[in-house]
């Protein structure tokens, strides 16, 4: 499964519909990546952290972490299925979990299925381009192979 989160997301609250997005207004999305073998890490991380087991005190570091928990095929879909919609990729950390990609609302929308608008909160003074039904694309996204 693959998750999209949107900067939007970042503000809680007040979001009120503002008006409809333009289609050659730029937007970024954030797709987060599923990662694998985490069954696996929570037993290792009792395995390190219960005194008299062989591996009491064996922690891995953040990078043997991530590469273990890497879904590289996952990771390469995501971002052919990015390529292949129009839009560019343009951050990717450094084991695939999060990837950064950028298109104009139209692409967003014809790659997404689901119109866009602005919203606005007024506690914050912030407003930004967003999918009209949030949900949506989330369905859509966890469909990619």
């Amino acid at each position: 499964m693959i998750s999209l989160l949107h900067a939007c997301l970042a503000f809680a609250g007040d979001w009120q519909h503002h008006r409809p997005a333009s289609a050659h207004h730029e937007a970024t999305l954030t797709f987060a990546v599923k990662q694998r073998n985490l069954q696996e890490l929570e037993a290792r991380l009792y395995e390190v952290s219960t005194p008299g087991s062989a591996e009491h005190g064996k922690f891995w570091s953040f990078n043997q972490t991530q590469a273990f928990t890497a879904n590289t095929e996952a990771t390469a879909a995501v971002t052919e299925w990015v390529r292949t919609s129009g839009a560019t990729l343009v951050k990717r950390d450094p084991h695939g979990h999060y990837l950064h990609a950028r298109a104009p609302v139209s692409v967003w929308q014809a790659a997404l299925g689901s119109a866009w608008a602005f919203v606005r909160s007024e506690r914050h003074g912030v407003e930004c381009a967003t999918p009209a039904a949030p949900t949506a694309p989330v369905r859509t996204i966890s469909t990619i192979p």
